[in-house]
């Protein structure tokens, strides 16, 4: 399925009904199917990007991975080997931390709070790593299933000052079909 397809899927609320969570973290936080159609279709700008892994990390029962995509073209091979060891700098501890920020891998993320304000220390890594100003962007998934983590692409939005993400898992895009 090309980006154009899935992105066009995206503004079916079927679409965001079939990718509803339903592990633990739907069970928390809870996954709004229409609130994300609603919020998706009043972006000033979407798209659907190419994500990459640049550190992916296991404590316990949970997965970690730190991804990175550009709205501004692919990220060459230097760029994601500067970015993966720039993320293997970080502690494992800091991404646990940060990861505490983000509510539940079926959620759409806001980097608004992120890259504008002190966010109670939380997505400092998000801070770190993000070069708004070059259309780069760098945010933590964490999940209990590691292939959930598995994201080869990102649903992008932006809409003011304030830039969502919704990774989209392999088992997402394969809802999709």
């Amino acid at each position: 399925m090309d980006t154009k397809a899935i992105q066009a899927k995206l503004n079916t609320i079927e679409a965001w009904k079939a990718m509803k969570d339903k592990g633990l973290f739907a069970a928390l936080f809870g996954t709004k199917p229409k609130q994300n159609l609603d919020l998706w279709q009043s972006m000033e700008k979407t798209d659907v990007l190419p994500l990459h892994d640049i550190r992916r990390d296991q404590h316990e029962n949970n997965h970690y991975v730190i991804y990175a995509f550009s709205t501004k073209g692919e990220l060459s091979q230097g760029e994601l080997l500067a970015l993966s060891e720039a993320a293997s700098q970080i502690p494992l501890n800091a991404i646990r931390y940060d990861a505490m920020g983000w509510p539940g891998f079926g959620c759409m993320r806001t980097f608004q709070q992120t890259l504008d304000e002190n966010d109670g220390d939380h997505n400092q890594i998000s801070i770190a790593l993000t070069k708004e100003e070059n259309g780069l962007f760098v945010f933590i998934g964490a999940d209990f299933d590691a292939a959930a983590l598995d994201a080869p692409y990102v649903a992008y939005g932006r809409k003011g000052r304030s830039v969502y993400v919704y990774p989209l898992s392999k088992s997402k895009l394969q809802m999709l079909l």
